[in-house]
């Protein structure tokens, strides 16, 4: 487009030159007007290619910006895209998460429900905890509690089954569970023997131990009262189940795969018991707290290493 002011000037002196044309007299003012006229139109000329040129740069800096507009998007956008995406995935990704956490406490509130004092429901309990052992918010709380239910289950077939489903769950260091359900039951027996010091039957030994408790129950109960015999059948399921848990022990103690030892270990208050034998041989005791401890049964440690003296702790067979 014409400059207005550029155009105003040269038109007024073309005006000029055409009127002193037309207003001559000689040839020398006709040919200063001609002269005129032409320097007007070279003028216009030399304006016209200028504003040519800066159209053209103008035009030029536009495509370079448009270029590089396009650049910039084809360049970007797929990387635009790929952040969306990408931030679409981690967006889903946590509420996904949120919901199954969600869900998951859901269901871990349902399971504290069925945790209940009765043993005849305790299995459905421990069963329920058990589920949660791959939980890694949850797997600290549902172990000790299915442990703590595991005692409390009194028919040693669902223990035995029960049980069996724990350690598959159980692995590496974590078997230090099967110390704390074997010291649990030990407890419940010694407290029963506690509350029945007194030998009931007259061919039995007349001197009252808790070895001769797990050695002979029965001697310790009437048979001809429903309350002892009921008493009684709960004592010899305690023992079948300790036996499970100390013939467990003793297999995961020699598993040269397993980090888990008995040497240096906190093993005070429990009493490994072994009706259906239990061989200690090559076992090290070596710093292990055995205070209140013992081995009962059909056992043998002749072969296993203490710090204390072993007969103060040996009484298989005895």
């Amino acid at each position: 487009m014409d400059d207005p002011e550029n155009k105003d000037d040269l038109n007024l002196i073309e005006k000029k030159a055409r009127a002193a044309i037309e207003e001559s007299k000689d040839l020398d003012t006709l040919a200063k007007a001609t002269q005129i006229l032409r320097d007007v139109d070279e003028q216009r000329k030399m304006r016209a290619e200028f504003r040519a040129a800066q159209q053209s740069v103008q035009r030029a800096a536009a495509e370079r910006r448009e270029d590089r507009v396009r650049f910039l998007v084809a360049t970007l956008m797929p990387t635009l895209a790929f952040l969306v995406t990408a931030g679409t995935f981690i967006y889903q990704i946590r509420q996904g998460k949120l919901m199954a956490q969600q869900q998951e406490d859901s269901q871990w509130r349902s399971a504290l429900e069925k945790v209940l004092p009765d043993p005849k429901s305790a299995h459905v309990g421990a069963l329920e905890m058990e589920s949660f052992f791959s939980s890694k918010r949850y797997q600290n709380v549902s172990r000790p509690v299915a442990a703590s239910l595991l005692v409390t289950i009194n028919d040693p077939t669902i223990f035995d089954l029960i049980f069996g489903d724990f350690l598959n769950r159980t692995a590496g260091e974590e078997q230090q569970e099967l110390v704390t359900v074997a010291r649990a039951l030990t407890s419940r027996l010694r407290n029963r023997y506690e509350g029945r010091k007194n030998v009931r039957d007259k061919d039995c030994p007349q001197q009252s131990s808790f070895a001769q408790l797990l050695r002979k129950p029965e001697c310790y109960y009437d048979d001809d009262s429903p309350q002892d015999a009921e008493e009684e059948t709960l004592v010899d399921a305690d023992m079948w189940k300790l036996d499970t848990v100390s013939q467990k022990l003793i297999s995961v103690w020699k598993d040269p795969d397993s980090k888990f030892k008995p040497a240096r270990q906190a093993l005070e208050g429990i009493a490994f018991y072994t009706e259906r034998g239990g061989n200690y041989d090559g076992l090290d005791f070596s710093g292990a707290q055995l205070s209140g401890s013992g081995f009962y049964g059909g056992c043998d440690v002749s072969g296993a290493k203490f710090d204390v003296p072993q007969k103060s702790v040996d009484y298989c067979n005895r």
